[in-house]
């Protein structure tokens, strides 16, 4: 049987390309229980506590965090208080972009946590040599897309990095919309068939396998390892469709190239200018 043509590949970043949550190391932990810290001082944020929230849009994950901030802070008796805010929604407002404002400051503090998960560089390089043009297309703020690329030193094998938030009205995965959006943006005609996707959430994979991406499902914590959604991806993967790695498993170059044969993309048509992302 013939292997699969690759013109296009899709990453996701966070648990995919960069370290997430998969255990106390992983980047977005150690920001999340430093910011976690620093709102509610005193609470302290295990890796498992994260996990309910991960692989959500940024937004819906930030609000979870702080939820399970004030309810800690509520069960040792204390209560936060943001004298400023006089009603309800501009309290929790605040809270938001706190949120953000210090997750972002750590990352400048702290870039060296921003880490690649292990052979995630060795595909990039490969897809990179070969001619098969990628993007990212993540749940994440587009500017920490690209500062984590940067600190990783993989910018500039990427033709875009993308957010929900860059195309209006676009779902949040698992819906599908923002691989098929970045799909149409960075290479107009090739077809879902003729792309792949790499991401770490069961259910994100789930959605881009639906409407006929191939793909490589790469857990980053047990719930995406482990459910049933994880399980029917498995099956569809022994179809000939994709890849499921074991959790916080390595990037497998030669398994890679057993399962896909990777092209050069097409060139895009006139008035399209693709410039790899750090240019």
């Amino acid at each position: 049987m013939s292997l699969p043509i690759i013109k296009v590949v899709l990453w996701d970043l966070d648990g995919a390309h960069q370290t997430s949550h998969g255990d106390v190391t992983g980047a977005n932990y150690q920001a999340d229980r430093h910011t976690v810290a620093a709102l509610f001082p005193g609470v302290e944020l295990s890796v498992e506590d994260t996990w309910p929230f991960v692989g959500k849009h940024h937004s819906v994950y930030r609000k979870g965090l702080i939820k399970l901030g004030l309810d800690k802070l509520a069960s040792q008796g204390r209560h936060h208080i943001l004298s400023t805010a006089p009603t309800i929604e501009e309290y929790t407002a605040g809270l938001l972009a706190d949120f953000g404002k210090i997750k972002t400051q750590f990352f400048k503090d702290h870039p060296e946590v921003l880490l690649a998960r292990e052979g995630a560089t060795e595909w990039t390089h490969y897809f990179y040599e070969m001619g098969t043009r990628q993007a990212m297309a993540s749940h994440s703020p587009r500017e920490k897309v690209h500062f984590a690329l940067g600190q990783i030193g993989t910018i500039n094998f990427f033709s875009g990095a993308y957010s929900t938030d860059d195309f209006e009205n676009c779902p949040h995965k698992p819906k599908p919309d923002v691989w098929l959006k970045t799909l149409e943006v960075i290479a107009p005609g090739v077809t879902p068939s003729e792309c792949l996707v790499i991401d770490d959430a069961d259910e994100n994979i789930a959605g881009a396998a639906a409407v006929g991406f191939n793909f490589v499902h790469c857990p980053d914590i047990p719930r995406q390892a482990e459910s049933e959604t994880a399980q029917r991806l498995k099956q569809l993967a022994a179809t000939g469709k994709g890849i499921v790695m074991e959790r916080n498993a390595a990037f497998n170059l030669k398994l890679l190239k057993s399962k896909f044969n990777f092209v050069r993309t097409p060139a895009v048509h006139p008035g399209i200018n693709i410039q790899p992302t750090g240019q």
